[in-house]
């Protein structure tokens, strides 16, 4: 599983949105993962807050997170990732 927590007025997961996650590599890789976006922009809103709260995303934007096959976090970015980083992290992935 990939979870990418992000926000309209952040400036790092907009460069993920444009850059990395529609590079062909990243969607190739991408494809062994079910692939989920939290809309963390109105960070006043409970359920946004439960979420960042349950997967400790609760420092900063952007945060994304890589759960192994097990469901375990496997890896935890928290700033932009070229999409060659993300690759190669999204491989080590089982």
């Amino acid at each position: 599983m990939l979870i990418d927590f992000g926000a309209s007025w952040c400036g790092a997961c907009k460069e993920l949105e444009e850059r990395t996650f529609p590079d062909p590599r990243v969607r190739e890789q991408g494809a062994r993962f079910v692939a989920s976006r939290v809309d963390a922009t109105d960070d006043d809103n409970p359920d946004v807050a439960d979420v960042r709260q349950k997967y400790r995303a609760t420092e900063g934007l952007p945060v994304v997170l890589l759960f192994d096959s097990h469901g375990t976090e496997a890896l935890r970015f928290t700033e932009f990732v070229p999409p060659d980083r993300l690759v190669a992290a999204m491989m080590r992935v089982q």
